[in-house]
Order: structure tokens, then C-alpha cells, then sequence
């Protein structure tokens, strides 16, 4: 399941590897006076409220999908660590804390952030507290569906000082859903199951945003009735289910023995960010072809 987990996508979008602009809220960070729209006050997936006096100048992104909006954001040149699956040009020269469900704190906390973004799993219940006696502030952010990572985008702008690029950015996301949702209106939905690959796959089940995805894309999910966003499926479900093709991640293995016709989605798929209009868009175009002709 560690592929389609937003705190362990394995890749990140390769945006302005050149180099970045100096951001110019950064420098507002060392006044005395607290930038236009300071302080601000969020709540993250825990519920717990956070009070932000200015802009973080020291981040550190556990969750790879929010990496990618923070760097879409303009706020990359703040970053000052990365996880071992960002592996992007853009982050790959900063130093590595681990994973992003166990980083190294010891690593971590040499690193003097003052804001870590990290996800909240059902094994990871624990991480806030464990900052917290670090003094480390900190965001929980848990992208299960698509109405969550138009909140986690806009709770990072907020966070940075990047509010109208959030709005923006969210805006042209939901552009393309509904132009996507247009193009295949009234076509027959292809019955698909979206799986991680390997000999014992995951499957995406209700409440997922590949789920939400599939269904905007024209396409109708097997295992809607899992149970759970993600599951481990059995190699019989799949020769047994009424299913039109297979969707894998570029690069994964199909379920061995398994005769069904098999489609492989973008990497972007795998990651609940900023790419989410242009994943749905290439999902739709491999279910319905015949719309975007």
C-alpha cells in the first residue's frame, strides 16, 4: 500500500529545477511586524488549532503530495529537508530525514524547523505529541478524498502567506474536473478496478480520492463495496468480478495469472496535489478515449 499512501508517493513533479525566485514573503519573516493577513489561525486533521504569528521560513514536508503544493506554491526556497521519496530536482539536494512515517527526529530536529507537515495514518497517532515535546510545530493533514486536498491546498496557503495562488491553484484543479465530467457525461461507465500491483495488490475503494477520481473519469469501481479507502483484494475477486480492465500505476507489476486486459495511469494519480485536475484528465482519456478525440 506504500504507493497510493500520500506520506509515501514514490516521485514528485519536476517543477523550476533551475532554480527558484527569491520569495519575498520569506523576507517579511525577519520583521518585527507580521505580514499583511497575520496572525492566522487553522485547524488540521486532528482537530487540534494552530496559531501561525507569520509565515514558516523552515519547513519540512513529511507527505510528498504536499511538498508538491508548497512548491507550486512559490514557498520552495523555504523548505529545508525532504523524505527519501521526494525525489524531485527540484528538493533532491536537501537533506533526507527518512520516511515520511518514521523520519529521524534526531535528524529532524538539526534542522530547526518551524513548521512540519506530516499525515495522519492509523499507525502515526503519536507523531504530533512526539513534536510537540520537540517544540516543533507542526500540521497533521490526512488527504483521503478530493474535498480534502482542496482543504489541505488552501490551508497551506494560508499557513505561507500564499492565499490567492491556493485559491487559484484549487480553482484550476476544479476547471478541469468539471470540464473532464462534461466530456464523458452519458457514457456507458467502464468497469474498472484500480490496483497498487504485485502478487497480493491494494486495491482503491469508496471514500478514496481515486475512487472519486475514477468516477468522474466515466469509470465505475469494482470495489466499491470494500469497506475501506484501501484494501488488500484476493487474486479470485479479480477473475470472479464483471470488469472491464486493470488500472496500474506506470511501473507496477500486474497480480500474476490474472487474464485481464490492463491499463497503466500516470504517476500523478498516486498523488493527492496539485497534478489531481491533470491525473483525472489522463484517467479519462484512457477509460473514454472517444470523448477526446
Amino acid at each position: 500500500m506504500r504507493r497510493i499512501l500520500p506520506g509515501l508517493s514514490a516521485a514528485l513533479v519536476a517543477l523550476a529545477c533551475s532554480g527558484e525566485a527569491p520569495d519575498p514573503q520569506a523576507k517579511a519573516t525577519n520583521s518585527d511586524q507580521p505580514p499583511d493577513g497575520f496572525p492566522v489561525v487553522v485547524v488540521d486533521a486532528t482537530g487540534a488549532e494552530h496559531r501561525f504569528e507569520r509565515p514558516p521560513s523552515k519547513i519540512i514536508s513529511l507527505v510528498p503530495s504536499a511538498t508538491e503544493t508548497l512548491l507550486v506554491l512559490g514557498v520552495g526556497a523555504r523548505l529545508v529537508a525532504r523524505t527519501d521519496f521526494d525525489t524531485a530536482a527540484a528538493v533532491v539536494h536537501l537533506p533526507s530525514v527518512g520516511g515520511g512515517l518514521d523520519p529521524s527526529l534526531e535528524v529532524l530536529v538539526v534542522h530547526e524547523p518551524d513548521l512540519v507537515i506530516h499525515f495522519l495514518g492509523p499507525n502515526s497517532a503519536g507523531t504530533a505529541s512526539r513534536f510537540a515535546e520537540f517544540g516543533i510545530p507542526n500540521l497533521a493533514i490526512r488527504p483521503d478524498g478530493i474535498d480534502d486536498v482542496r482543504m489541505i491546498m488552501r490551508l497551506l496557503g494560508r499557513v505561507t502567506g500564499k492565499v490567492a495562488l491556493a485559491d487559484s491553484l484549487v480553482g484550476t484543479i476544479d476547471a478541469t474536473l468539471v470540464h473532464v465530467a462534461e466530456a464523458v457525461r452519458g457514457l456507458p461507465p467502464v468497469r474498472v478496478a484500480f490496483l497498487l500491483g504485485g502478487a497480493a495488490p491494494y486495491a482503491a475503494g469508496p471514500g478514496s480520492y481515486v475512487h472519486q477520481l475514477l468516477t468522474l473519469a466515466g469509470g465505475q469501481n469494482v470495489f466499491a463495496d470494500l469497506g475501506h479507502l484501501y484494501a488488500q483484494v484476493s487474486l479470485e475477486s479479480l477473475v470472479v468480478r464483471e470488469i472491464d480492465f486493470l488500472l496500474l500505476p506506470e511501473g507496477a507489476e500486474p497480480p500474476p495469472g490474472i487474464d485481464r486486459p490492463v491499463r497503466f495511469v500516470p504517476e500523478s494519480i498516486q498523488f493527492p496535489g496539485p497534478r489531481l485536475g491533470e491525473a483525472t484528465l489522463a484517467l479519462a482519456k484512457i477509460l473514454h478515449p472517444e470523448a477526446f478525440r
